[in-house]
């Protein structure tokens, strides 16, 4: 791309390019165009493309852009480009990268029309005839029609046209057939409600629908009406010249002598597949209303302040979480979950990775922190209690595994639309109590003030299984019902585009973690039914009474040499410690070796209770 004269913007913000032959001087899509920026408070770009260099077409260039800067006001951001127009379609590619356009607005029939097509960023062709442009320049532009059958291109133009000022008059028209009865009209308006609740117009745009005999016809007759432009999406994605010069376009320029402009969404492979499917939920599942959006978004906001509210919540819940670990209990770790405060933090954080807000996305992360930071302090003081710390509660929370990420996952879910759908407001008990923030964090400071690191991480591994799916899943949630930023907001596209990635990253790579845990877990799992089915054959052959395995704990071993120790409660009726069990532990081991399930020495230990006595008995250990 050969710059002549002018250089590329550099501002971040989203962008309106315009592309003008150097004897054009002020058009009517330079004045749409200009009217685009300042209604979404973007910027204007004017490339005038000259095929040669001469000094009579630099010098008409020059002056083209002398006479559209003249319309331009100080508020307005205004740059412009004369660029050597050496290979179209090349040249106008590089130049939508460099300058990062987010929408071109041309005349189709200038040399370089046919470079509009696949091209990355919003293009609208404007076609019109030289006395329209004169008319509409005089007036300026009042009304505007919208004919359409619900396609995503009307929704993409929808969200810019809607940001216009109140006095341009903007109507929405579906065309039923004339043959068709009244439950197709009311249909029709039932789409067109969906396609203004897609495009968050409701409030700004009218519905209208009426009977003819085609389509072309419906436009057509529309279009002669009091209106200055007709918007068109364009009908087939793949091929926008098909739109410019279909039936349609050349049937209401001509008939109605009302101009028209074909608008088609970014075209970009990746990004349209992403943009079909999204299209398509969004379609099904009906987005919240801008007014219930905005509760949400203000709820959640003010939920996740790290107030004194928030700080004495979390330090009671994990005091409470703390102490139940101790004691083992799992009705106390529960009521813990009830009180911790660290669910609307971590919801908040999935609200701001969707609509890309960057100040609200590290105040909702710096308050996650700050909660997970007082629940392991407090950790940390309740585990120097005496005693041992490390019951079975705090052992279950130091192995998480893809169990837990789903569990997460699904918590996340139904948070979010509790959350957006205060109809379902009751459930955010249970979803605390699924998602169990606070016990992990406890378990954290509990092993660390016992000095076992490894299991320490492996619960914060667990509380960060937790905070990055519930907040992904959260995302989604938000993001089906109509949570985005605005199309204009290019530092909150950007910033969602960056964090979703990082998100998405680590939840793959918590997942990654967590395979060869589950893997192990699962192994563990297979090794402790096998025993407790040895047990039940071996103990229900003989006269000893026995009644039932109430528990296998096992330690496999992560050294070179060191056994694999198995230590079973049993209850019997009689004791049986003058059995000889090293027959039984030659016959578990063996079972464990076909099953490819020990690869290091065995030992087995039994502890017996009497069933009729509450102490254990005696302790056999081969």
């Amino acid at each position: 791309m050969n710059i002549l004269k002018g250089k590329l913007p550099t501002e971040s913000i989203w962008r309106v390019a315009v592309i003008l032959e150097p004897r054009d001087g002020v058009t009517l899509d330079w004045q749409f165009g200009l009217a685009l920026a300042r209604a979404n408070r973007g910027a204007l770009l004017a490339v005038v493309l000259v095929r040669e260099t001469s000094a009579e077409t630099l010098a008409h260039a020059e002056q083209t852009l002398a006479s559209v800067k003249a319309i331009c006001t100080s508020e307005d951001r205004y740059e412009s480009i004369i660029v050597e127009m050496i290979k179209p379609d090349q040249t106008i590619r590089e130049l939508i990268a460099a300058a990062r356009i987010d929408m071109l607005v041309t005349d189709p029939n200038i040399p370089a029309w046919a470079s509009l097509q696949n091209l990355p960023c919003t293009v609208a062709a404007l076609r019109f005839g030289s006395d329209q442009e004169e008319v509409i320049q005089r007036n300026g532009i009042r009304r505007i029609l919208i004919p359409t059958s619900g396609g995503p291109h009307t929704v993409a133009a929808l969200q810019y046209l809607a940001a216009l000022p109140d006095t341009i008059e903007i109507d929405v028209m579906y065309v039923v057939r004339a043959d068709q009865g009244a439950h197709e009209e009311a249909l029709a308006y039932s789409r067109l409600e969906n396609v203004l609740e897609l495009a968050d117009a409701t409030e700004r745009v009218n519905s209208k629908v009426i009977q003819a005999n085609s389509p072309i016809e419906g436009i057509v007759k529309a279009a002669t009406g009091d209106y200055d432009l007709v918007v068109i999406g364009a009908t087939q994605e793949s091929s926008l010249d098909r739109a410019l010069f279909g039936d349609i376009v050349s049937a209401v320029v001509r008939e109605s002598k009302v101009p028209v402009m074909v608008v088609r969404r970014p075209k970009n492979a990746t990004k349209d597949v992403l943009s079909r499917l999204d299209f398509a939920i969004r379609r099904v599942i009906p987005s919240l209303p801008r007014e219930n959006r905005r509760d949400v978004y203000v709820k959640l906001r003010e939920n996740a302040a790290p107030d004194f509210d928030y700080t004495v919540l979390i330090t009671l819940s994990a005091a409470i979480a703390a102490l139940g670990l101790l004691l083992n209990s799992p009705a106390v770790v529960i009521g813990a979950m009830l009180v911790a405060p660290l669910m609307s933090p971590i919801v908040a954080t999935g609200m701001a990775l969707v609509v890309g807000d960057a100040r609200f996305l590290r105040f909702a992360f710096g308050s996650a922190v700050r909660g997970a930071l007082i629940a392991i302090i407090v950790g940390v003081l309740v585990g120097l209690l005496p005693g041992d710390s490390m019951t079975a509660e705090v052992l279950a929370r130091t192995q998480p595994s893809l169990i837990d990420l789903g569990v997460a996952l699904f918590s996340g879910l139904a948070g979010a639309f509790a959350l957006t759908y205060w109809e379902a407001a009751g459930a955010l008990p249970g979803v605390a109590i699924a998602a169990a923030l606070v016990p992990p964090l406890a378990s954290v400071g509990i092993s660390f003030a016992e000095g076992d690191w490894r299991r320490g991480l492996g619960a914060l591994l667990l509380f960060a299984t937790n905070y990055i799916t519930i907040a992904l899943a959260a995302a989604f949630v938000f993001g089906v019902f109509g949570f985005r930023p605005n199309p204009t907001a290019k530092t909150n596209r950007r910033v969602r585009l960056n964090s979703g990635r990082i998100a998405i990253l680590a939840f793959f790579i918590v997942g990654l973690i967590l395979t060869p845990t589950t893997i192990s877990l699962y192994r563990e799992q297979t090794r402790q039914e096998i025993i407790g089915s040895a047990l039940r054959t071996y103990f229900g052959t003989d006269e000893s009474g026995f009644t039932s395995v109430s528990g296998i704990a096992s330690n496999y071993p992560t050294a070179s040499g060191e056994p694999y120790i198995a230590t079973v409660t049993i209850v019997s009726e009689r004791p049986f410690s003058e059995l000889n069990l090293v027959p039984l532990q030659t016959v578990i081991e063996q079972q464990l070796r076909d099953h490819g399930r020990l690869n290091a020495p065995f030992q087995l230990r039994i502890i017996h209770h009497d069933l009729y006595t509450v102490a254990p008995s005696g302790l056999n250990e081969p």
